[in-house]
Formats: structure tokens, C-alpha cells, sequence
């Protein structure tokens, strides 16, 4: 995988790739990680999707080795990441979400419809805090809690964690131990603008052709999953899938499944 940086008002952004090159053109699949990761993370997969498509992630704001820049609102990372597209002279994309990365291509969709072909929700972008039975509150204690204590003493420690060469990528050494590559205060950030979504007033604007793809671990929240799915498939063009015997990390804990998905979805509205 290569790298590059990009300047984004003042602000430096990461962009990961496989090939820069887009000749032929092929639709491209722009991907947005989760809370705490990188997009490096989607490496394995976006390997096993380059053969047909164009395959981009990004580092959210404060996340690997992006910035994070002043508030963080709706629209801040909305033009944030049209100025991405922009600068990559991405006319449109496939976007891609996990966990609150969902949540941000959603937010993207629904005001930028015409730049998106269609969303692809990895377990992301359709659970809010509430029925969850958290508050807001709550959950940012939560989001600060994980990064903060997510920490190990050696990269040797953390290595002998189960599953731990799968998200290397998310980690770094600072202050003499191996931590995520992330700021606390913008993980904060975007799960406080994050927590309450999808609104009402998002579903009403949500336009896009969607594949959202569900986990189905915890088997406690499966009720919670399908009342929130039912809120937005009510009104919205979502298609549903679930990733069977995965958890929330459903791309890791499934990808050739997950990469299947990708594929007939891509092909289904081209």
C-alpha cells in the first residue's frame, strides 16, 4: 500500500491507496474507517478488490497520520471530505464506512447526492446511542476510555494479543508505549456529532442506493439491530445484509464474505 499526503486547509490528510493510476477508468471505492483506526485498516480488503476497482481509504481528521482541525461538525467533515474528492478529482465514488465512518458518509450523502454512487454501510451509519441505552454523554465517555486505555507496555505485549497483526496499522509508539494513532479530544469530537445520527431529518434526505452490512455479534443487540434497521429501511433505499458469526469488526472477522458483498453490490448499480 502506498501513501500520500494531501494539505486540506492548512490541515495535512492521508490518503492510502494501491494504485494511483485509474487507467482504464473503474469505479472508485472510497474508504472511511471507524473510531481509533486508520485507513490502512482496509488494506487486506481493498487488496482483494483492486483487480476490478479503484480503491482509495483515507485517515479521518486526528486519526494515523491526519490532523484534526478546528470543530468538528456535520458539514466541517462533509466539505472536508468533498475537498478530498476534489483534490483527487473523484467526479463520484462508492463510499465505504465502518462505524462512525458509516455515520460520515452519510452525512456526506446526503449533502453532496450527486458525488456518491452509492453507500456502503459496514455496520455503520444506523445505530444511535439512545436505543443502545446510552446517552451521548455517555458514549463519548466511552470513546475516550477506549483510546485512552487501549495501551500496551511493549509492541512484543502487544503483539501477543489475538488477531493483534490485523490492526498493527492502528497503533504507534509514544511515550515509551504502543497506543492508537489517534487524538482523544477529536474521537470526542466526532461521537458527540455522530451519537444522535442517523435523525430524522437524515432519513428524510437520504437519497442514495445503500448496502448496509450488519453484524450479528453480540446476539443480545439483535432486537436493537433490527428496530433501528426497520426506522430507516421504512424510508430510505437500503438493502440489507448480515455478515453471519461476525462482530462489529465485520470486514476483519469475515472479508472474503464482506468482499463478495462489495462486489455484487458495485456490479448491481453500474
Amino acid at each position: 500500500m502506498k501513501s500520500e499526503r494531501y494539505t486540506i486547509n492548512n490541515q495535512q490528510t492521508y490518503i492510502h491507496y494501491l494504485k494511483k493510476d485509474n487507467r482504464p477508468p473503474r469505479p472508485t471505492i472510497l474508504f472511511l474507517h471507524g473510531l481509533g483506526s486508520t485507513g490502512k485498516t482496509f488494506y487486506p480488503l481493498m487488496r482483494s478488490l483492486s483487480d476490478r476497482y479503484h480503491v482509495i481509504a483515507v485517515d479521518l481528521p486526528g486519526h494515523g497520520d491526519s490532523e484534526t482541525f478546528g470543530r468538528l461538525t456535520k458539514d466541517g467533515l462533509s466539505t472536508w471530505l468533498l475537498t478530498i474528492m476534489d483534490g483527487l478529482q473523484l467526479n463520484h465514488a462508492h463510499l465505504a464506512g465502518h462505524s462512525i465512518g458509516g455515520d460520515l458518509a452519510l452525512q456526506f450523502a446526503v449533502r453532496y447526492p450527486g458525488r456518491v454512487s452509492s453507500l456502503i454501510l459496514l455496520d455503520g451509519g444506523y445505530l444511535r446511542a439512545e436505543p443502545l441505552g446510552t446517552t451521548v454523554e455517555e458514549e463519548i465517555m466511552r470513546a475516550r476510555d477506549h483510546c485512552e486505555t487501549f495501551v500496551f507496555p511493549s509492541w512484543a505485549s502487544f503483539m501477543s494479543e489475538p488477531g493483534s497483526n490485523l490492526i498493527k496499522e492502528n497503533m504507534h509508539e509514544k511515550n515509551g508505549k504502543v497506543r492508537l494513532k489517534v487524538d482523544i479530544d477529536t474521537a470526542a469530537a466526532l461521537t458527540r456529532e455522530m451519537a444522535e445520527e442517523p435523525s430524522s431529518e437524515t432519513i428524510e434526505k437520504w437519497t442514495v442506493p445503500t448496502l448496509l452490512m450488519r453484524s450479528t455479534k453480540p446476539e443480545e443487540l439483535h432486537s436493537i439491530r433490527e428496530r433501528e434497521t426497520e426506522r430507516i429501511t421504512l424510508h430510505t433505499p437500503v438493502q440489507v445484509v448480515d455478515i453471519c458469526d461476525s462482530t462489529h469488526e465485520l470486514y476483519i472477522d469475515n472479508p472474503a464474505r464482506v468482499k463478495d458483498e462489495v462486489k455484487y453490490w458495485v456490479e448491481s448499480i453500474i
